[in-house]
């Protein structure tokens, strides 16, 4: 390519990345002031169990949540969205109708997750563009079934994007961790290429649903901070970015009493240096951003599960950022439980984990 083509594609890449600064500048959704919890949606529950859940969570203070979908059929959970040909089952849409209503009388607004989506449990949507359809065609019916609903904030469209095809080949975990990672030049224009799959989805919710936010993660490995350092802005309008917060892992993924402790001379220099990635993208783009995720099991009561919970949220306040704990609905991270000496669960309101979130929830009222 001679030098005066060279010059074109530069003027053209700088014009690109302006405009897409431009329309984060422009985009005047406010996501700030929302403390909540992540809820699995199970429509298989009864709606009366569900407005428990609901009255006991508003009771809290929280007045948001990341409702978690999971429509791969191939996965765990699955929220049964489809029909056996293939249509979309409107008895699950409509008890996520009457969820949706339950939870506006509460005063709870929601952004819906796709936890799991079409190809994903078989890594199929990495290498098949029809399961890019097929998804692109889900998110186009969920956005024109709730564009118009003032509970649904927005739609968080995928959720810890890590790319493994069949044969497990794809993004280095370790590689990501340790910041060496590069995006392959050799993935993009493939099914493999994550920014056009999001940029395409994206897109897809803003023709039909113009008005609601658009939920983005950065590629990566399991939604962690550094992803950001491999992230680029994209085409959408009215899009924010999310994380998930869960360093130090080996804390907050502890699987029995004792095995790991909060240090926090240690460990809190390296998580404000993770979330260092999402800022500096934020600053750098004028592009919004949330927590999605973030949270502890029941084994690290008493091991600085006070003290961490204090730590990150405050890091969010202080920054600016809403977020949502994991999880509601998810017995291992569930606020309230803990294990007994004998191994038996119990649920507590007076857990560490639930007594600093609900301090925080309080700022809502």
């Amino acid at each position: 390519m001679d030098r005066s083509k060279l010059m074109v594609a530069g003027i053209l890449s700088f014009l690109f990345l302006i405009s897409i600064k431009s329309s984060f500048a422009a985009n005047d959704l406010s996501f700030q002031n929302y403390r909540g919890i992540n809820v699995t949606f199970y429509p298989q529950h009864s709606l009366e169990s569900e407005a428990a859940d609901l009255d006991e969570i508003a009771g809290w203070g929280a007045n948001f949540l990341r409702l978690v979908l999971r429509t791969d059929p191939g996965a765990p959970s699955y929220c049964h969205s489809y029909n056996a040909d293939g249509s979309f089952n409107e008895d699950t849409f409509k008890k996520l109708d009457a969820f949706l209503d339950m939870a506006a009388k509460r005063k709870i607004h929601v952004i819906l997750d796709m936890h799991t989506f079409p190809g994903q449990s078989d890594n199929r949507i990495w290498e098949d563009y029809a399961y890019w359809d097929k998804f692109t065609d889900l998110w186009s019916f969920i956005a024109a079934r709730y564009k118009d609903n003032q509970t649904v904030l927005g739609f968080e469209i995928i959720n810890e994007p890590d790319l493994v095809d069949k044969e497990g080949q794809g993004s280095d975990p370790k590689q990501i961790l340790k910041g060496t990672w590069v995006f392959p030049s050799q993935w993009l224009n493939t099914p493999k290429d994550y920014f056009s799959l999001v940029e395409r989805i994206g897109q897809a919710i803003n023709k039909v649903a113009p008005d609601k936010i658009v939920v983005i993660p950065a590629v990566g490995e399991g939604g962690q901070p550094i992803n950001f350092k491999y992230m680029r802005p994209v085409n959408v309008q009215n899009v924010m970015y999310t994380f998930h917060m869960y360093i130090p892992h080996k804390f907050s993924d502890m699987k029995q009493v004792g095995s790991a402790a909060y240090n926090r001379d240690k460990d809190y220099p390296k998580m404000l240096k993770a979330m260092e990635y999402p800022k500096n993208f934020a600053q750098a783009y004028n592009a919004k951003m949330y927590v999605g995720e973030f949270g502890l099991t029941y084994y690290t009561e008493g091991m600085g599960a006070r003290q961490w919970m204090e730590d990150v949220i405050n890091y969010f306040e202080e920054n600016g950022l809403s977020w949502s704990y994991w999880s509601y609905s998810n017995k291992e991270r569930d606020p309230r439980v803990i294990v007994n000496p004998d191994g038996t669960f119990e649920n507590h309101e007076d857990t560490e984990r639930l007594s600093v979130l609900k301090e925080y929830w309080k700022k809502n009222q």
